[in-house]
């Protein structure tokens, strides 16, 4: 942050990596996201498939 407040500004790369990490951390929450929906739906198959094949 202390680069954020030089009297002559941040230096590009400072940006840059700050941007970086930003952009993969929202990445990351997409992925789990993703990851957790798949994850539901394939809970729900496989819950539904059980009670077919037992015929309820």
């Amino acid at each position: 942050m202390d680069e954020l407040s030089n009297s002559t500004g941040p230096r590009i790369e400072i940006l840059n990596n700050h941007c970086r990490e930003f952009m993969q951390s929202i990445k990351v929450c997409i992925f789990l996201v993703i990851y957790v929906q798949i994850r539901i739906f394939v809970d729900l198959f496989v819950m539904i498939s059980f009670l077919l094949i037992k015929g309820i």
